[in-house]
């Protein structure tokens, strides 16, 4: 960690976590430093600073530095699964997880002689989903996330080879006109009525 700052008075020296740091004399009643600490662990460091003059007087800070050099987690998948898509579909997802505290993930997409960047958001449980549009032939993915101590983890490039390829036409179902069987359900059902108006009107004359 790079540590900067200036010291009014007239110290005589100067310490950072026990550590000596170099003064330079300003020429204007300060003193500046320019130094860089080493932290000894991952997450919360406490710094003190002492600054000692002449007359023995004491002058301290403190500060308090996260530090971290881990690599924030990426695990990525894609669908369809396929490196060759041939379909009428050109939709191409990609997801995955990553660190939690991460607020966006960032995807390059390299297809058609051109490349587009997308900025997708990051769910409070580190999940991320983006979709793409495929471009006819080539297309070539990389997917990268920077932490908040400015660590920054990234994926290989992921190339697809994408084909358009139209749907098949709707089916049709072929009809058949029939004039004769037409026409015997039409001679059927006169018979039918005549046979009804013969039988109605020979029980009326009954009566």
């Amino acid at each position: 960690m790079r540590l900067v700052g200036k010291v009014h008075g007239d110290p005589i020296s100067l310490t950072a976590m026990g550590i000596d740091v170099p003064l330079t004399d300003e020429g204007d009643g300060t003193y500046s430093f320019d130094t860089t600490l080493i932290m000894p662990k991952q997450g919360v460091n406490d710094v003190l600073l002492v600054a000692r003059d002449r007359a023995t007087n004491v002058a301290t800070h403190s500060l308090t530095v996260d530090f971290s050099t881990e690599l924030p987690v990426l695990i990525i998948s894609y669908s369809p699964t396929s490196t060759t898509i041939e379909s009428d579909n050109p939709n191409f997802y990609i997801s995955g997880i990553t660190t939690l505290g991460i607020e966006a993930v960032t995807v390059t997409h390299i297809g058609d002689g051109k490349e587009e960047t997308t900025v997708a958001p990051v769910a409070e449980d580190g999940t991320f989903s983006v979709v793409r549009t495929l471009k006819n032939g080539a297309n070539t993915f990389s997917v990268s996330v920077i932490d908040v101590y400015g660590n920054t983890n990234g994926t290989a490039t992921y190339t697809v080879s994408y084909e358009y390829v139209a749907p098949d036409p709707p089916k049709t179902v072929a009809t058949t006109w029939n004039p004769g069987a037409i026409s015997l359900w039409i001679l059927a059902i006169a018979v039918a009525l005549f046979l009804t108006v013969v039988i109605v009107s020979r029980m009326m004359k009954k009566d």
